[in-house]
């Protein structure tokens, strides 16, 4: 049997935590049987979310790092929370996996699958912390 799993979100700096959630995705019953879809938020959704001056990443380029991971089958761009629901409605999948951060949350579209599964964090970064990171290095050089 093959089970069908999505996770979903902007994915714009790949680091440490992401790969830990999808390899967490990947492994919910067989990584052999597992057909991991990730939908990726559009650049313009982005903008609209994180604001102007996100994403770092273009689309391609945030989806070609997840294909690159050998985690992530399939890749499906959305533009609005209402395409999301819709996307996760029409791929019947079995799992909508979540960072634990969403525990208590409404989860877009978890009335649409079998189960919704809460990843654990393993891994303590964030993109916010990682864009505070460089902005401090950069400020630090710049008074140097």
């Amino acid at each position: 049997m093959r089970y069908i799993t999505i996770t979903n979100g902007c994915f714009d700096i790949l680091h440490a935590g992401h790969y830990s959630l999808l390899a967490f995705c990947k492994g919910l019953k067989s990584p052999d049987y597992s057909h991991l879809i990730v939908l990726l938020d559009s650049d313009e959704k982005i903008k609209t979310d994180k604001g102007k001056n996100r994403p770092y990443f273009s689309f391609s380029e945030r989806e070609k790092m997840l294909y690159d991971t050998h985690l992530v089958n399939e890749v499906i761009p959305f533009d609005t929370d209402v395409e999301l629901e819709q996307w996760i409605h029409a791929l019947c999948a079995d799992f909508l996996v979540k960072g634990e951060d969403w525990i208590g949350r409404t989860v877009i579209g978890s009335d649409s699958v079998r189960e919704v599964v809460f990843c654990p964090f393993t891994v303590d970064i964030s993109t916010t912390e990682i864009e505070q990171r460089i902005l401090q290095c950069h400020t630090t050089t710049k008074k140097s």
